[in-house]
């Protein structure tokens, strides 16, 4: 029902509402099944334990939060920087909830951190070293605070030093990322996925806006040059979902097919090749897919 990923880990929410998640390891609790132990397939770990009412999963530094389905959110695994929002430092084996939130409707985790829709703002915690999710200087946040940056958002995106919204169409970063310059404005985004230094925007209308830094043609334009103003990405016209990974970017389409573009030194985009690729290309076999992570 919904995935997450990031370079040290990943977990998906299966259709019964249990989440499953791999890791690197499990020497802090990444699994979430209350051991340390790390199977022979590090991969493919036991289900979280305890949690059945899933309906949405974020991923950090080996950390893991779950949305449930009656608007709570509960974490657990290493608890660096405040990541697990329980004011604690130490590792968590089972899943905890997040205290002082309710009525959540989304979650992104920036790394060591995370955002959260409630029906009361957006509520953030975790590590500000950024200034990713508060202007008040770059302590860590041990508990969830209100940030009004991102008041009346409706879309959530983080990586590592970075967060981003959705707020009234129009995209907003803290962090290390900018926001879209005013050149070219968005003002039609229904989601986001951002990186340290770039990152795209979903427009209404199924067509793909990135900005920020060019490396080996992340922006997706066909060029070679960095922008402030979001840059439409050749082609896609019909994109459902969009996402994000180191230097490369992909979107599914209506179609059910999905086209990558950006660095494609270790196969990034899919297409059976290692060369970047300042356009999107069409990922190989894949004709029905229906998310992206």
């Amino acid at each position: 029902a919904d995935l997450a990923m990031t370079d040290g880990m990943g977990c998906a929410v299966l259709v019964n509402g249990r989440i499953k998640c791999g890791a690197s390891n499990n020497d802090y609790g990444a699994y979430g099944d209350g051991t340390v132990t790390t199977p022979a397939d590090p991969w493919n770990g036991p289900e979280v334990l305890g949690i059945d009412d899933a309906v949405g999963v974020s991923v950090g530094a080996l950390h893991a939060c779950a949305r449930h389905a009656n608007g709570d959110v509960s974490c657990w695994g290493l608890g660096m920087y405040g990541s697990l929002g329980n004011g604690r430092f130490g590792a968590v084996l089972e899943f905890q909830p997040v205290p002082g939130i309710s009525g959540v409707t989304a979650i992104a985790d920036h790394r060591n951190g995370l955002c959260a829709l409630t029906g009361d703002g957006t509520r953030c915690w975790g590590n500000n070293s950024s200034g990713e999710i508060a202007p008040s200087g770059t302590h860590t946040l041990w508990e969830p605070v209100a940030v009004a940056d991102f008041d009346g958002a409706t879309a959530l995106a983080g990586a590592d030093g970075v967060m981003c919204a959705v707020v009234g169409g129009a995209v907003a970063c803290r962090g290390s990322l900018a926001s879209p310059g005013a050149g070219a404005p968005i003002s039609d985004a229904t989601a986001i996925s951002a990186q340290q230094q770039w990152g795209c925007a979903l427009r209404s209308g199924g067509a793909v806006a990135c900005w920020g830094t060019q490396n080996d043609g992340a922006l997706g334009d066909g060029g070679s040059t960095s922008s402030a103003d979001a840059v439409a990405v050749s082609g896609i016209s019909s994109a459902e979902a969009i996402t994000t990974m180191g230097g490369a970017a992909c979107a599914l389409l209506a179609t059910g097919t999905v086209r990558c573009w950006g660095q494609g030194w270790a196969g990034q985009l899919g297409n059976g090749d290692t060369q970047s690729s300042s356009a999107p290309v069409a990922v190989n076999t894949v004709a029905d897919a229906t998310q992206l992570a």
